[in-house]
C-alpha cells in the first residue's frame, strides 16, 4: 500500500514539476520575443549578432540578420518558421524565400521519399490488421502479448506516415506559393 502511496505522489510531483518547467521557458521565451522585436524595430542595429542569437534562443533556428528582419516582416512568418523547424535540412529560408535544400530540389527524390511515406503507410496498416485477427482469433497467450505488442508499434508507425504525408503535402503547397509569389 505504501509503495503505491509512494508512485502516486512522485506521479504527482513529475507533473507538477515538469508544468512549472513549462511555464518558465514560455514567460522567458515571452521576455526574449519583446526583446528582439525592440531590437528589430530600431532604426540602426550595431549588434546583430544579439538578434540572431535571440531568434536562435526562441526557434532554434541559425539565421541571417537580413533574412530573420525579412521573415518576421512576412504575413506567413509562423508557417515558414514551423516548416523550418519541423524539416531541418529539407528546406530552408535564404534571400527572402523559402526553398528545398539543394539535396531535396530535385523533384525525383521528394517523389522517392513521397512514395516511401506511402509505403510505410500501408505496410503498417496491413502489420495492424494482421496484430487485430491474432489478438481475436489467437488462443495463445505468448501471440496474443506479441501481437498486441506488434499492434502499439504499427499504430505509431501508421499515425506517424500520416502525419509525415499530411506535413509533406503542406510543405509542397507552402514552397509552390513562395514560388508563384516570386513570378
Amino acid at each position: 500500500m505504501i509503495s503505491v502511496f509512494t508512485t502516486v505522489i512522485t506521479a504527482i510531483s513529475s507533473i507538477i514539476v515538469a508544468y512549472i518547467a513549462n511555464n518558465e521557458k514560455q514567460e522567458r521565451n515571452h521576455n526574449l520575443l519583446k526583446e528582439l522585436t525592440i531590437l528589430l524595430n530600431q532604426e540602426t542595429i550595431k549588434n546583430k549578432y544579439e538578434v540572431s542569437k535571440i531568434f536562435e534562443f526562441i526557434t532554434g533556428l541559425k539565421m541571417n540578420y537580413s533574412d530573420i528582419k525579412e521573415l518576421v516582416n512576412r504575413d506567413d512568418s509562423i508557417q515558414i518558421i514551423s516548416a523550418l523547424k519541423k524539416t531541418p535540412g529539407l528546406v530552408t529560408y535564404k534571400n527572402k524565400k523559402l526553398e528545398y535544400h539543394k539535396n531535396f530540389k530535385p523533384k525525383g527524390i521528394r517523389k522517392a521519399i513521397f512514395y516511401f511515406e506511402k509505403f510505410s503507410l500501408y505496410i503498417s496498416f496491413i502489420i495492424m490488421v494482421v496484430s487485430i485477427i491474432f489478438l481475436t482469433f489467437s488462443n495463445n497467450f505468448s501471440i496474443k502479448s506479441l501481437s498486441g505488442i506488434f499492434l502499439f508499434i504499427s499504430a505509431f508507425m501508421w499515425m506517424s506516415a500520416l502525419k509525415s504525408i499530411n506535413y509533406t503535402q503542406e510543405l509542397e503547397e507552402i514552397i509552390k506559393l513562395e514560388e508563384g509569389n516570386l513570378n
